[in-house]
């Protein structure tokens, strides 16, 4: 055997891919579309579906009623007449808080048995997937949302002034938090950080260490902190990263307590 041919016997041969099979699902089903009464649809919470009555976004939903985005609702007309919500039960809770809503679109399909009602729920919400925060970011930029463009624009000067920061959740979160106590730590950065990377938890520890200053009347922009700073900032990470335990996205005020340590500040108490 020449060794052209034991190489050739050595490469596993490749394994060939299943064609893929498309299937269509339920294709017997009639639907229509027409607005219900809303106290004539039924989530059916003791069977599969879950209940959202008194969720955080239900309420969101009412207080902020889009007729747009409230789209239409996934509405099983079962042989008993009974007029059972497949998907959108969050959107119908919200509705139901207002009393200015009394009819809701639907998408109404019949024809389905219990088994195929409840698979058409988990193959909705199985193959759901929410957006990431990078997505919601450049969606509220586009939309003109006062928070996301703020958060944008601190993380545009920390670019500009070479300055790594890979941190957009918490960057719209600290700024969410607190404004003020932000941009006064951004504004430090842009004196001792240039060339360097800053962590997500040495910003939170930054910010938390600001915010609790401002409530003793003091602040961290002052001439000998920022001195501190500039020859303190690489101990920054090591310093918080001690703090926190092994997966563990650790506490900001553990964070802020470390840096002020390192910066011989008396912490206060929050």
């Amino acid at each position: 055997m020449s060794m052209v041919d034991v190489e050739r016997s050595l490469i596993r041969p490749r394994k060939q891919k299943k064609p893929r099979i498309f299937e269509r699902l339920n294709e017997h089903v009639k639907t229509e579309y027409r607005y219900i009464p809303k106290s004539s649809l039924i989530v059916p919470v003791s069977e599969y579906q879950r209940d959202e009555t008194t969720g955080r976004i239900a309420t969101d939903i009412a207080m902020h009623y889009d007729d747009v985005a409230f789209q239409s609702l996934c509405v099983i007309q079962r042989a008993n007449g009974e007029l059972v919500v497949a998907d959108g039960g969050t959107r119908l809770a919200g509705a139901m808080q207002r009393d200015d809503i009394t009819t809701v679109p639907c998408q109404v399909f019949s024809g389905l048995t219990a088994k195929q009602e409840a698979d058409v729920f988990l193959r909705i919400n199985m193959n759901r997937r929410r957006l990431r925060t990078e997505q919601q970011h450049h969606a509220e930029l586009y939309s003109g949302d006062a928070g996301a463009i703020k958060a944008q624009e601190f993380m545009d000067m920390l670019s500009s002034a070479r300055i790594a920061w890979q941190g957009t959740r918490a960057m719209r979160t600290l700024v969410k938090r607190d404004f003020q106590a932000t941009a006064t730590v951004i504004k430090i950065l842009l004196q001792v950080a240039v060339d360097k990377h800053v962590t997500a938890r040495v910003m939170q520890g930054l910010v938390r260490l600001e915010s609790i200053l401002a409530k003793q009347g003091s602040t961290l922009d002052r001439a000998p902190v920022i001195k501190k700073m500039q020859a303190r900032f690489g101990q920054f990470d090591a310093v918080v990263m001690v703090t926190v335990e092994p997966r563990q996205r650790g506490d900001k005020n553990v964070f802020a307590r470390a840096l002020a340590r390192t910066l011989n500040i008396k912490f206060p108490r929050s």
